[in-house]
């Protein structure tokens, strides 16, 4: 095989892979959407705006979406969760103390909705900019967790 046309499979072996990232979100959404969490906590429907942050972090590598404890959605890198979306709306994503004042302070998200000490920051999805705010601080925090997991492979070999 030449070496053009191992590229050229290879790139459409990842469009192929996204694709089918993408669908299998939609479909594990839909389940989410349609089944209790939990039997004190009716499921309710994700807003477009957050399926659009979701579909958005599917794409990611290493990104796995699961059903959220609370409802919604969670994001992980392997057993690190690096964010989530409640049913409701916000996105609530994980920093240090310091990075959340930073991001804060920016005016990019609010302290956590529930435990304003913590490093957690959310983000009220309400249009557009929000949605473009909630993606970027989830790759922010995407990023990290790849290099914790990569970390931690490399101290395991």
């Amino acid at each position: 095989m030449e070496a053009g046309n191992a590229s050229f499979e290879g790139a459409l072996d990842l469009v192929q892979f996204s694709i089918g990232t993408v669908l299998d979100v939609i479909a594990m959404l839909a389940s989410v959407n349609a089944t209790p969490q939990s039997t004190d906590q009716p499921t309710t429907p994700l807003s477009p705006l957050a399926l659009r942050v979701a579909a958005a972090v599917a794409e990611w590598s290493r990104a796995d979406t699961v059903p959220h404890r609370y409802g919604g959605v969670e994001f992980r890198v392997g057993t690190r969760e690096f964010g989530h979306i409640h049913p409701e709306g916000p996105v609530d994503i994980p920093f240090t103390k310091r990075i959340r004042d930073e991001v804060v302070a920016a005016g990019l998200a609010s302290r956590h909705h529930v435990l304003p000490k913590s490093g957690w920051v959310s983000v009220q999805l309400t249009d557009e900019t929000s949605v473009e705010n909630a993606v970027s601080l989830l790759r922010r925090s995407y990023l990290v967790a790849m290099q914790r997991s990569m970390r931690q492979t490399a101290n395991r070999s």
